[in-house]
């Protein structure tokens, strides 16, 4: 018995979503280099202090941008993902008929927006 071929016809799905996903990891990519290049040029102008201060200094640097990014991008993805499953089980239970409502920046709007047709042809 063969198996069914399953190939994407489509690269991006969810373009929005994909599309800033992407903006976000180049972003991300290139922070690193951006700030080692600028601590190289410090330490081009203060030749006395050891290297190591330098490369400690970018690393953090680094990892802080880093750190608020991923922050900033988690809250983006994690919340409405969070919000949707909230809501819908609580429609599960019989709690509550209202709509899903999502903060305007967030990801996965369409999502909120067919799990509200379901719930208005439930009610």
């Amino acid at each position: 018995m063969e198996k069914p071929k399953y190939r994407r016809s489509k690269i991006f799905i969810s373009s929005k979503f994909q599309f800033s996903f992407i903006i976000y990891s180049l972003l991300l990519s290139i922070v690193p280099i951006i700030v080692m290049s600028l601590t190289q040029g410090l330490a081009m102008t203060f030749e006395e202090l050891p290297l190591h201060y330098f490369v400690f200094f970018s690393t953090s640097i680094t990892i802080l941008l880093l750190f608020t990014a991923a922050v900033l991008l988690s809250h983006r993805l994690a919340g409405p993902i969070y919000r949707i499953e909230k809501h819908l089980n609580e429609v599960a239970n019989g709690s509550t008929r209202a709509s899903i409502k999502l903060r305007e920046k967030d990801y996965f709007t369409e999502l909120a927006d067919a799990a509200n047709r379901v719930i208005q042809k439930l009610s």
